[in-house]
């Protein structure tokens, strides 16, 4: 994973864009050397992006020992993407859906020690599969089942085609 001295350096290198400015807009969550927190980018042509991050410590007693850090960081890099393009060149609608249940993941860097994830806001847009509150209805949990279900067909399909 690539190395950065600030968030802003992170942020420009993933947008590719020099010129932007970023206010912070949520207050973070810590929990179990990891952290939450969304910021938005203002454009200097007047467009602005909601990103959520979340980092993780790569230094805390669970990532260290779980090497969490660097599973997080090979699922966004690579499975996601090889599970996302296979869908893809099987049945679109199965990639839609996918794409539905996972939000878009744009980069990610280290700072320090401290990996950082970059996402589209999951937490602010319509979209029903995404679900962020702490207290979910019997609907909301079916929802997530069937999320669940859908990527480990997918993935059960990916290792089929591979043993063929």
């Amino acid at each position: 994973m690539q190395k950065f001295e600030r968030i802003e350096d992170l942020v420009s290198h993933v947008f590719e864009d020099e010129n932007f400015e970023i206010i912070y807009e949520t207050d973070s969550l810590k929990s179990f050397g990891s952290e939450k927190f969304s910021v938005k980018l203002l454009h200097n042509d007047g467009s602005n992006k909601t990103v959520f991050v979340k980092s993780v410590d790569s230094l805390a007693d669970v990532s260290k020992n779980l090497l969490v850090h660097l599973k997080e960081a090979s699922m966004y890099n690579t499975i996601i993407k090889t599970v996302k393009s296979f869908c893809y060149e099987i049945n679109s609608e199965v990639a839609q859906k996918l794409n539905d249940i996972i939000p878009t993941y744009y980069g990610g860097g280290l700072i320090n020690d401290t990996y950082y994830f970059l996402f589209e806001d999951f937490t602010k847009n319509d979209k029903e599969n995404f679900i962020v509150k702490f207290h979910h209805s019997d609907d909301q949990i079916m929802r997530i089942m069937k999320s669940i279900a859908l990527l480990h067909s997918a993935f059960y399909a990916i290792k089929g085609q591979r043993m063929l």
